[in-house]
């Protein structure tokens, strides 16, 4: 599937293909006006019942992120998640980890928590 999106002088495309689970995906924004491309992303993964994996470079390819889910049993899931930002001012990685518990009578129980320590 390929969308197109005019607002302005702005042009934006994006898709995603998938195929026995894997994935792959792309963004893309060209100024008419200036004739140069503005932005781009770029996505890979896999996706199966259980669990999901994914690789993102997102503005501009200057910004990564990786992701995990797994559904562990019919009542718990958990994932995790990392983000570098390779202009951030001072680098690091942030972190994220979360987790989404069942219990007998439709409660759940979600915690997750974010490290931004070098």
């Amino acid at each position: 599937m390929l969308l197109f999106n005019m607002k302005g002088p702005t042009f934006t495309a994006d898709t995603v293909l998938g195929r026995d689970g894997f994935l792959i995906g792309a963004e893309a924004s060209y100024n008419v006006t200036e004739a140069r491309v503005t932005k781009y992303s770029a996505a890979v993964g896999f996706s199966a019942p259980e669990y999901a994996v994914t690789l993102h470079g997102l503005s501009n390819l200057s910004t990564f992120a990786a992701s995990y889910y797994h559904r562990v049993s019919p009542d718990v899931e958990a994932g995790a998640k990392a983000v570098y930002d390779t202009n951030a001012t001072s680098p690091a990685v942030a972190l994220e980890v979360g987790t989404k518990a069942y219990g007998h009578y439709s409660t759940r129980l979600i915690l997750a928590m974010t490290d931004r320590s070098p």
